[in-house]
């Protein structure tokens, strides 16, 4: 079981740092990821939080943008957001890790200790972002 007091002073440690305005919902989406620690898509979120749609996705929008979260894309093409590493900010994203998603449970996960190789690329062309997903049974 998870302790829960060390999630709630995560959030709130979270949402100081970033500035960010402290709201049911805010916290509620923070909890539930610091809880899970996978990726979840929005309709996850909106149904552990009970909040409406339009909320939800403000909310993992405003998240993205801060650099607390991370958008990434499971092999059906739903977008999950998971938390971002220590390097991200609203300034970008430096996520070099890998992701998996598991046929099985369905459940998508940040591989932290699996670094996405730079490839070098031709002349004029610039990566801001990459983003590589296997897929498997965990």
């Amino acid at each position: 079981m998870k302790d829960t007091s060390s999630i709630e002073d995560q959030v709130t440690s979270t949402l100081k740092r970033h500035s960010l305005r402290s709201t049911p919902v805010r916290r509620g989406v923070l909890e539930l990821a610091y809880a899970k620690r996978v990726a979840l898509s929005s309709s996850e979120f909106e149904s552990a939080t009970r909040a409406d749609r339009i909320t939800v996705y403000r909310t993992l929008r405003t998240y993205e943008s801060a650099g607390i979260f991370h958008r990434v894309q499971d092999m059906s093409g739903v977008d999950k957001y998971a938390l971002c590493g220590g390097n991200c900010s609203a300034q970008g994203h430096q996520h070099t890790h890998a992701h998996f998603h598991c046929t099985s449970c369905k459940e998508t996960s940040c591989l932290k200790e699996v670094n996405v190789v730079s490839q070098v690329l031709p002349q004029g062309y610039q990566i801001n972002e990459s983003n590589l997903t296997y897929t498997g049974i965990c």
